[in-house]
């Protein structure tokens, strides 16, 4: 009698729980769901053919993506049950309105036309035990279908030669073409059928490139797989081809802003500001003399003079800032000396009291030393012919990367908080506040018309 009581008469109440019944339940899950997920795992130690690079990339991708607003599964050297568990946990993850992306680095082989991801605690003796021994990759692709969605991407790094193709009767090399189910993209390190190169460096060569293309401000995916390609091309004599297979029916851009700052240890910064500037004249030195900006052709040399403050240009006031030449080497007792001679300055030393303590050498992939300076306090500011900002302590210790645009820098200056860099394609930017507090540090962008 009371449920009775309760049922038909205080509707009101018996409504408002039902109603929150059918959100929790229906709708809530969605709100959940509609977002970006990625799996990605690394495999390289295995007992027979460890690998140098597949952590490393699973790691450094892991980061990239978070960064870009993935909720990622990181999995490094994961076993069999791992792999299945993982793969089960990121299928559960997608919905039909949400983005999923699966990125395996490691051993994979091709058996009957299937491809087989290796986990580092597979017992392989023959073909009969890779079944039951790794991770078929139709399972991942199986997860993608049954979620509905329209964007999807699986990205294979693991065309490495096959480590047991001495106790199989007859063995493919490379790994088995797959056809992309509708909405989604499958991306090869090489083509099918042909094996992938180990990088020298840090990361496998088409990861490496990857890394760089993703973090580019506005292109999307067709796009920043067009230039891996052409980059991994030039970069192993035609000898590795990436190849992809597509099904999408949506978009994705990996970087949605329209330009952003990129760092290593702290959080991506957006540009706040972005100015249209005519110039005149290709930019080669710029100057920060107190509040102000010079832009001109060299020392002695300005054009242009803009105002940190109210943000004009006064270049009424040019002639007496064209006097001025404030050198940049050096940082009480410490001072910076070319190490290596030539077009392409790879190191520099540091020395303290005329004895050197450091030497920096930039990785390949920054390309070649621009420009080098101290700031304000004491870190070492190098720019590089691929466009990087690189930070380093007096110890020769990178502890900072930034990137604004692909363009060589051409001249970079500090003066306190505040660095202007001007690069190959003419733009300049200027940044305030960066060492006192880079999550709040102010960019500005002038691209010239």
């Amino acid at each position: 009698m009371l449920c009775n009581y309760l049922f038909f008469t205080c509707k009101p109440c018996w409504w408002t729980v039902l109603s929150f019944f059918i959100f929790c339940t229906i709708v809530a899950p969605y709100s959940v769901l509609a977002g970006k997920t990625a799996l990605v795992i690394g495999n390289a130690a295995y007992q027979h053919a460890p690998l140098k690079n597949p952590v490393n990339d699973a790691e450094d991708l892991a980061a990239t993506l978070k960064s870009l607003g993935f909720t990622v599964i990181l999995k490094t050297d994961a076993t069999l049950k791992q792999m299945k568990s993982a793969i089960y946990t990121f299928g559960n993850a997608l919905g039909k309105d949400s983005v999923g992306l699966f990125y395996y680095a490691g051993h994979a082989m091709q058996i009957n036309g299937r491809n087989y991801l290796l986990p580092i605690d597979c017992k392989i003796k023959s073909e009969s035990d890779v079944e039951f021994e790794a991770v078929d990759a139709g399972r991942v692709l199986g997860k993608m279908e049954d979620a509905g969605n329209e964007v999807n991407m699986v990205i294979l790094d693991a065309c490495r030669n096959n480590p047991f193709a001495r106790s199989f009767r007859s063995y493919d090399q490379g790994l088995a073409r797959m056809d992309a189910p509708r909405g989604s993209l499958i991306a090869y390190a090489t083509a099918p059928g042909t094996v992938a190169l180990d990088g020298k460096g840090r990361n496998g060569v088409f990861t490496g490139y990857l890394l760089e293309n993703i973090r580019k401000p506005g292109l999307p995916i067709e796009k920043v797989l067009k230039n891996v390609r052409i980059s991994v091309l030039e970069s192993t004599n035609n000898r590795q081809v990436p190849w992809t297979s597509s099904s999408l029916t949506g978009e994705l851009v990996f970087n949605e802003s329209n330009v952003r700052l990129e760092s290593k240890n702290q959080p991506v910064l957006l540009i706040q500001k972005k100015k249209d500037i005519t110039l005149g004249f290709a930019p080669q030195q710029l100057g920060l003399f107190g509040n102000y900006l010079a832009i001109g052709m060299g020392k002695g040399d300005y054009r242009l003079l803009y105002n940190l403050s109210s943000g004009l240009f006064e270049n009424d006031k040019l002639d007496y800032y064209n006097f001025i030449d404030k050198p940049k080497r050096t940082w009480k007792e410490y001072s910076i000396h070319k190490a290596s001679s030539g077009h392409s300055l790879s190191s520099i030393d540091i020395r303290h009291l005329g004895e050197k303590s450091a030497t920096i050498k930039v990785a390949e992939r920054f390309g070649h030393i621009t420009q080098y300076a101290f700031t304000a306090q004491g870190s070492i500011l190098i720019g590089t012919s691929n466009g990087f900002l690189l930070f380093y302590t007096r110890l020769g210790h990178l502890i900072e990367e930034m990137r604004y645009v692909e363009y060589e820098v051409k001249s970079t200056t500090i003066q306190g908080d505040t660095i202007a860099t001007c690069y190959g394609d003419n733009s300049i930017t200027l940044i305030k506040n960066f060492e006192r507090d880079r999550r709040r540090a102010e960019v500005t962008i002038f691209q010239p018309k």
